[in-house]
């Protein structure tokens, strides 16, 4: 488990953007500390936290990256951002 900022660190996404993305449901910690707030990450959640911030690097919203991450595969996935890219590009 990585405490928010070891993560942070690691997924080079700021701690700040980590809470918005825990507030809109698109990065929710594995674990918060009912005492103390600490929110705790796994590993796994790295991968995503590295494509949420290259999507975001691509100005996609909020809400279509968290249709990307829920997409039930891959290609679907693709679709949705091809579709998103078209858009930009239009």
């Amino acid at each position: 488990m990585l405490k928010i900022g070891d993560f942070a660190k690691r997924s080079r996404v700021s701690v700040k953007a980590l809470r918005l993305y825990a507030e809109v449901g698109l990065l929710n910690p594995v674990q918060v500390d009912p005492f103390t707030g600490y929110r705790y990450y796994s590993e796994e959640q790295l991968k995503p936290a590295k494509l949420i911030l290259v999507l975001r690097r691509l100005d996609m919203p909020l809400l279509t990256i968290r249709q990307v991450l829920q997409a039930p595969t891959a290609a679907q996935a693709r679709e949705i951002v091809d579709r998103y890219w078209q858009e930009v590009e239009a």
